[in-house]
């Protein structure tokens, strides 16, 4: 059994209703390339959901859905905002594990 966490976190989905948004548009130096890491091990994560999920639709014909959307065939960066809407229409932290 794979185990994959797809977590983003909660700041990604609001951004623009946080109250110190400003201190997060100026990101020091040492923010820019852990945040470059963090996109990378979400993306990967993303990959493996997608490939977990292709896997069960060709082997058991199961289809995996998140709100409406399968997670057949779509590129890592889709999953991602499909996870992100999913989260802002729960209004809530969505884990993937």
């Amino acid at each position: 059994m794979r185990k994959i966490v797809l977590s983003l976190p909660h700041s990604t989905a609001n951004f623009a209703s946080q109250p110190n948004n400003q201190t997060l548009m100026k990101p020091s130096a040492n923010a820019y390339p852990s945040s470059v890491q963090a996109r990378i091990a979400l993306e990967k994560s993303a990959a493996d959901l997608v490939n977990v999920a292709s896997d069960l639709y060709y082997d058991r014909n199961v289809k995996v859905v998140l709100f409406r959307q399968a997670l057949l065939d779509q590129r890592a960066s889709e999953v991602l905002h499909i996870h992100e809407h999913a989260m802002v229409m729960a209004e809530e932290r969505i884990t993937v594990a």
